[in-house]
């Protein structure tokens, strides 16, 4: 079992080896296992930012013909960028740190990229864990409407992820990707309700009533890392990774300087 728990410095559900629980019946072969890859210093990079991540067009919204362009017809994935990103990844480097810590793994890091690693790190690395994410959040079952007495308007809909979470298995000094593991995040379903309610008044002149989508987004990246820190816990065996251990050497003894 892996549990988690909110850090509300940083408004973020963060991993706590702590108070997670260990499978039961590790058994001889399972102690075995670990016990071998205690020995092998496996290399963390906190998560990067994939070259494709998907934006979304930043567009005014449109009330029964009239064009506003105020806070309504934000774009969740270019504010997830500006004002989250850079939480999630330190939060995920810390958190894959314990997790690999807590499945037996030898960890140095987390390094901030994978260039931080100096020649030394990578010669003596069996692996550089290297995560990328590719998140798109997206504003779905728009609902969008203007009372023309009171001349408020207001969209309601939910904030939805998609996009993909990949973990690259690296032999540091060559750079040959040994494994490498996918997380599709719509496969998460998630999706978090919001509201932004605005009053027109003088022409010219806005006034916020309500906003509740920047709740809504980090809700959505509670439940991204939660979610994304459940399923690396699944499918990261050090069993698997230690069968690529020939494979690793002869990578190594390749590489001449």
């Amino acid at each position: 079992k892996i549990c988690c728990r909110r850090d509300e410095r940083r408004g973020l559900i963060i991993f706590d080896a702590a108070m997670a629980g260990t499978t039961k019946n590790y058994g001889q072969k399972r102690l075995l296992f670990w016990g071998q890859f205690k020995l092998l210093p496996t290399a963390i990079v906190s998560p990067q930012l994939a070259d494709d991540t998907n934006e979304q067009m930043n567009t005014a919204m449109n009330f029964n013909g009239y064009q506003y362009n105020p806070f309504l017809g934000f774009n969740p994935t270019a504010r997830f960028r500006t004002d989250y990103l850079d939480r999630l990844r330190v939060g995920m480097g810390n958190g894959l740190q314990e997790l690999f810590s807590k499945k037996g793994f030898n960890i140095k890091g987390p390094y901030s990229t994978f260039n931080d690693l100096t020649f030394t790190d990578k010669k003596d690395a069996y692996l550089a864990v290297v995560p990328a994410m590719a998140v798109t959040m997206e504003r779905k079952s728009v609902k969008q409407d203007r009372n023309m007495l009171t001349d408020v308007s207001t969209e309601e809909g939910v904030i939805q992820v998609g996009g993909e979470l990949r973990l690259d298995f690296i032999e540091a000094l060559t750079k040959e990707k040994i494994l490498v593991k996918r997380i599709n995040l719509s496969d998460f379903n998630i999706q978090e309700p919001y509201k932004v309610q605005f009053s027109n008044g003088i022409i010219g002149s806005l006034q916020q009533l309500e906003d509740t989508s920047d709740k809504a987004i980090t809700n959505a990246c509670n439940k991204f890392y939660q979610k994304a820190m459940m399923k690396i816990w699944d499918f990261v065996s050090a069993e698997e990774l230690v069968g690529y251990k020939r494979q690793i050497h002869a990578l190594k003894d390749l590489k001449r300087f």
